[in-house]
């Protein structure tokens, strides 16, 4: 199923340039499943063209980065209000087989809203290409992290991401699928220990 995903983002969406990017990264958030590399990575590699670092570094921004951010902004903001309303049932039904009540979670709501060193993490997080998005939307969700602070990290920390996944979807060339594969493995690896 994920090869015949890739094969229509690929062929279909990417050829659309920035716009396709936007669509495919809208399409990754919302079925979770879809490996975020693959759109970033294949953006780089099918949509930036040139030798020079600091022209493939700029139309990254601009073709990879930006519609990537925003796309996932929407998304993520999806997936977060689905948590913040069904977080607290779910934590009150299923808590106990969890070891968890609804009371852990305003604590560790608490401990959020007064700490900037959560945000930098939260950032950090949304960063690094091997955490899984979802993830941290249903985390940040269900906690009920103020809503323009998670919009503002999610932002930042996807561009930062979608960066770096699209630098390396230009420089590997024909390897990407290869990154991608491995990106998705720890991903994958990454939202069982999460879920745990």
């Amino acid at each position: 199923m994920i090869h015949s995903v890739v094969v229509y983002i690929e062929t279909t969406l990417l050829p659309l340039g920035a716009w396709g990017v936007f669509l495919a990264t809208l399409i990754e958030q919302i079925i979770a499943p879809i490996p975020s590399a693959f759109v970033q990575l294949g953006g780089g590699f099918f949509l930036v063209h040139t030798e020079s670092f600091t022209t493939a570094f700029l139309q990254v921004l601009m073709l990879v980065s930006l519609p990537s951010a925003v796309a996932v902004c929407i998304g993520a903001t999806l997936v977060y209000y689905v948590a913040f309303f069904l977080g607290k049932p779910f934590v009150d039904k299923a808590g106990k087989f969890f070891g968890t009540s609804w009371s852990d979670v305003e604590r560790l709501q608490e401990k959020f809203s007064t700490s900037r060193k959560d945000d930098l993490l939260l950032l950090l997080l949304r960063s690094i290409p091997a955490v899984p998005t979802v993830a941290i939307d249903i985390f940040c969700g269900t906690i009920r992290y103020p809503i323009m602070n998670y919009i503002g990290i999610t932002f930042v920390g996807t561009f930062i991401r979608a960066t770096i996944f699209g630098l390396i979807g230009w420089w590997a060339g024909d390897v990407y699928v290869q990154y991608a594969s491995y990106i998705a493995s720890a991903e994958k690896y990454v939202l069982v220990v999460a879920g745990i």
